[in-house]
């Protein structure tokens, strides 16, 4: 817990090596898969903030097509979060 902590933070404040070995994970894992479990939301958020637009897609390619119960109003678009 203390590990995928000290690492968000480290990404949030944009450590140069950090970013670069999530986005190495996350590439690895988007691949082959093998991504710890420990680690695998703090490496999806850093991705999620800093990645480019390339690994943004793959992040949400497997939420796409996703029926949600109980839904009453349409998703917003990516846009529309902020």
């Amino acid at each position: 817990m203390l590990r995928s902590l000290v690492i968000g933070r480290m990404g949030h404040f944009k450590d140069a090596e950090t970013l670069a070995e999530a986005r190495r994970r996350f590439n690895g894992h988007a691949a082959k898969g093998g991504l710890a479990a420990t680690i695998r939301g703090v490496v999806y958020a850093i991705v999620a903030e800093h990645g480019a637009t390339a690994e943004y897609k793959k992040l949400i390619r497997p939420l796409q097509g996703l029926k949600h119960a109980g839904r009453t109003r349409a998703r917003p678009a990516r846009a529309d979060l902020f």
